[in-house]
């Protein structure tokens, strides 16, 4: 397709932005090259900031999208709460506690021989 924005021509193949359009059978595919014959005044859709970048149908999101949406969402959410749960078990995890211990004992190790360097420095 070609457009003029501000008195300047561009040219583009874009048909629409994100997923590739596609199509059920031939059929389909047919009914909507049909909609946009050689030479027709269409609307073009462009970024004002890059008028370069266009397209015939902006935001156009297929329907699996929102299922994939829904399906992420879930998994993030059992994600999170198997996370959650492992933290907070009742069951005491003596290793968890036992390397609190030592990351505690070297960062105090570290604060009192800082402030004895600084006391003696």
């Amino acid at each position: 397709m070609q457009y003029e924005v501000d008195a300047k021509r561009f040219e583009s193949n874009t048909f629409t932005f994100g997923v590739p359009h596609s199509f059920a059978d031939r059929a389909q595919a047919d009914a909507e090259i049909a909609l946009y014959p050689v030479g027709r005044n269409v609307q073009v859709y462009f970024d004002r900031s890059n008028p370069a970048t266009s397209c015939l149908l902006p935001g156009k999101v297929p329907q699996e999208f929102k299922l994939l949406m829904w399906v992420s969402v879930g998994f993030l959410v059992v994600g999170v709460a198997s996370v959650v749960s492992g933290i907070f078990s009742r069951r005491p995890k003596r290793h968890l506690w036992r390397a609190l211990r030592v990351c505690f004992a070297v960062w105090w190790s570290r604060r009192q021989l800082l402030a004895q360097a600084l006391k003696y420095g």
